[in-house]
């Protein structure tokens, strides 16, 4: 028996992005502001990632 065809190709596995990104946040704030709430307004920096810093 050869081992080495049973193991699957990566290829055929489907990879999503998980996590909160761009279209989620705006997503949520679309949301609270039909609910009325203040929120800050959508720039390009949306949802970006910030420096580390320590």
């Amino acid at each position: 028996v050869n081992v080495a065809e049973r193991r699957r190709p990566r290829k055929k596995q489907k990879i999503t992005k998980k996590g909160k990104g761009r279209e989620w946040l705006l997503k949520k704030k679309e949301q609270m502001r039909r609910k009325g709430h203040t929120v800050p307004p959508d720039t390009r920096y949306t949802g970006r990632k910030r420096k580390t810093r320590f």
